[in-house]
């Protein structure tokens, strides 16, 4: 006996980094900059002295705010939607206001969930091959995060559809 298997139904998702994913890029870039930093200084230190590592610290200091506001602004400037048409997934760079654009602009990709949190998923969606590429799954993989309080209303057939959606291993059909 076969038992199909109810297929959730089609919607599109605005989503945009909140502010403790805004803030984690900063924090992340600067601790890039400031390891980068101590090396270079070490380094600098070993060959030419003090004086000059001192030199090196100094521009690290005044690079730290624009590298930490670029890293804010970046975050905050990633808006783009995530539709399911019921059968799969696809992402359009973007707010919701374009929405009415060409479907051409749609770029296939596969989801899966990387961090479920209950309220909150962090979703990694890697595009999807053409045809002509032979392989399934290529490109860099973008990473979504997700919360039940940004999205009350699509939180459940957000769900529905990523888990209803996943295929079985190789072998258990």
């Amino acid at each position: 006996m076969t038992a199909s298997r109810r297929r959730a139904p089609a919607f599109q998702l605005e989503v945009r980094a909140p502010f403790l994913w805004r803030a984690l890029h900063g924090v992340v870039w600067t601790l890039a900059l400031a390891a980068g930093t101590a090396a270079l200084a070490l380094q600098v230190e070993a060959m030419d002295g003090r004086g000059a590592a001192v030199v090196c610290a100094g521009v690290a200091g005044l690079l730290w705010p624009l590298l930490a506001g670029w890293a804010w602004r970046h975050a905050a400037g990633c808006a783009s939607q995530l539709l399911w048409d019921g059968e799969g997934w696809s992402l359009r760079d973007g707010p919701a206001r374009h929405a009415a654009q060409e479907d051409a602009d749609r770029q296939a990709v596969e989801v899966t969930v990387s961090l479920d949190l209950g309220g909150f998923l962090l979703l990694c969606c890697r595009p999807l091959a053409t045809e002509a590429g032979g392989s399934l799954v290529t490109g860099a993989a973008r990473f979504l995060p997700l919360s039940r309080r940004h999205h009350p209303g699509a939180w459940l057939p957000l769900r529905w559809a990523l888990f209803a959606a996943r295929r079985p291993p190789p072998g258990l059909v």
